[in-house]
Parts: C-alpha cells; sequence; structure tokens
C-alpha cells in the first residue's frame, strides 16, 4: 500500500514539473513569433499601393495608346471627304472648312 501512495505522489509531482515546462516552451514561442511577423497598416497599405500600381502601369499604357489610336482615326474621318484618301487632296477647301462644313 505505500508503494501506491509514493508512485501517486511521484507521478503528481512529475505531472506538475511538466505542466510548468510547457507553458514556458509555449509562453517563450509566442514572445518570438509575435515579435518579428507581424505588420503595420501602414506597410500593409503600401504593399498593396504598390502592387496595384505595378499591375495598373501596362493597363494604363494600352489604354492610351488605344486613345490616341481612336483620336487619330476621328481626326483623319473628320478631315477627309468621302472617297478620299490620305495623301490625296480632291478639293482646294482647306481641312478647318472640311471640319466646319
Amino acid at each position: 500500500m505505500p508503494v501506491f501512495i509514493v508512485a501517486i505522489v511521484f507521478g503528481t509531482l512529475l505531472l506538475i514539473i511538466k505542466m510548468g515546462l510547457e507553458y514556458g516552451k509555449q509562453k517563450m514561442l509566442s514572445k518570438r513569433d509575435s515579435s518579428g511577423s507581424s505588420l503595420r497598416v501602414s506597410e500593409l497599405e503600401a504593399m498593396i499601393e504598390s502592387a496595384v500600381s505595378d499591375a495598373m502601369e501596362p493597363l494604363v499604357a494600352r489604354v492610351d495608346e488605344l486613345e490616341s489610336e481612336k483620336l487619330l482615326a476621328t481626326s483623319r474621318d473628320l478631315l477627309l471627304e468621302e472617297g478620299d484618301r490620305v495623301g490625296e487632296s480632291t478639293s482646294s477647301s482647306s481641312p478647318a472648312e472640311k471640319v466646319t462644313s
């Protein structure tokens, strides 16, 4: 019978020591992880803004290119009369007169 009492007391002491060591380990890991891996809101916003602007640059360039092509086509259509070709001039009127007429 005294052996069982000693075993229970010894087992309880081992369990308490183990729980204390696990608690210390978890506490140390949580301090180490939280200090180096977090971002501030301003850093996150800067990262997002940079990624969005990098992704938009080719799109903005393409839109500008398409707008200039459309503008050139529209101005060419306004300046040329029906049947005219680029480089030919069949009438004596100036381009300004063609636009206003």
